[in-house]
């Protein structure tokens, strides 16, 4: 947990500013991908507009393109109603304002208004087309806490906002939607040592290896006897393994449409077997992402699972039995790409 507090290793608006912009290299790559046309006239001169704030906002001989500096200005540029509306209903503006094929961040430059999504999002784009990593968060507003000391939190609290990466600080949250968001606040304090690694990096973007053992295939290493013929066994051993896995599979097959959850949390305990189970610090997209890349085939349908996920958890939503069937079968696929994972990876293993 970040320590927001002017104490040793504490983090501040000073040590953020002087945190610098040596990111890890892979998470750089991640968390400042866009797609193209992310941005367009009217995002890319909103962004010059929140730039041009950034030198009357920073202490002096402060780099106006300081990450920290560039960040809360526009935190604060787009959360003012001087030029962005708070409206949780946009419908009849979009069609009117971003017609054809206009991104979610240009159309908010468009029409100044929107919802938490529309601010968070288009702060995050504006912020990776910086440089900077930057992400989305999902989760809630507080809620109403009663006399009992109980706290209830409505569905209606459902809030997106955005977390900035800084070096030796990690994630730092900031929320840019007008009227409703909650910007969290960070004294200005003095330069000190940074918080170390408060939300941590996963193994992947620290170039560590990973201590999870390999997935046991029931073959041991050869003894040393020579020849082919112990190769040729063991893998005629692995086709039928993975023939029978394959038919398992298919017994089990979910046949009646399956809820999110479940199908989300047996997918990341057959990963688990590969070393891919899903580290506590990435999200569900984070997670996603990194096995989509594992298994590209079935890319689209671990999407598939992960929205779903998203929408279930996040947004309180009940999906219709439709899409309840779709997701089962999503997950076939993706069980079927797993099992074909593990016995490659076990035929690489005794080939070596």
């Amino acid at each position: 947990m970040p320590v927001l507090e002017d104490v040793q290793g504490g983090i501040t608006e000073a040590r953020l500013r002087q945190a610098g912009t040596s990111y890890p290299p892979e998470l750089f790559g991640i968390y400042t991908a866009l797609p193209k046309d992310a941005l367009g006239p009217a995002s890319l001169k909103l962004l010059d507009n929140i730039k041009a704030t950034v030198p009357s906002r920073a202490p002096a001989g402060v780099d106006p393109n300081n990450p920290y500096d560039l960040a809360r200005a526009m935190e604060a540029y787009l959360a003012s109603p001087a030029y962005f509306t708070y409206n949780r209903d946009v419908r009849d503006d979009m069609r009117a304002d971003c017609g054809g094929n206009v991104s979610s961040v240009e159309c908010f430059a468009l029409m100044r208004k929107g919802y938490c999504e529309f601010y968070a999002s288009a702060m995050t784009v504006m912020l990776r087309h910086s440089g900077i990593p930057a992400r989305i968060a999902y989760g809630f507003l507080p809620g109403k806490r009663g006399g009992d000391n109980v706290e209830v939190v409505s569905a209606e609290s459902a809030h997106w906002w955005v977390e900035v990466y800084f070096p030796n600080a990690g994630w730092v949250e900031f929320d840019p939607t007008g009227q409703v968001g909650q910007p969290q606040p960070i004294p200005s304090g003095s330069v000190g040592p940074p918080t170390p690694k408060p939300t941590g990096i996963a193994p992947t973007f620290r170039g560590e290896p990973d201590d999870t053992p390999p997935p046991f295939t029931g073959v041991g290493r050869s003894s040393g006897v020579g020849g082919i013929g112990p190769f040729i066994a063991i893998t005629v051993i692995l086709v039928i393994g993975v023939l029978a896995l394959a038919y398992a599979a298919l017994r089990r097959a979910p046949s009646k449409p399956m809820h999110p959850d479940k199908a989300w949390g047996s997918l990341a305990s057959l990963a688990a077997r590969l070393g891919l189970g899903p580290r506590p610090s990435q999200t569900v997209y984070e997670y996603a992402g990194v096995l989509g890349d594992e298994v590209p085939a079935v890319r689209v349908e671990v999407t598939t699972l992960a929205r779903a996920k998203v929408e279930v958890a996040y947004g309180n939503r009940d999906l219709g039995v439709d899409r309840l069937q779709r997701i089962a079968e999503a997950y076939q696929r993706l069980r079927l790409a797993l099992i074909g994972l593990i016995v490659r990876r076990g035929l690489r293993r005794r080939r070596r």
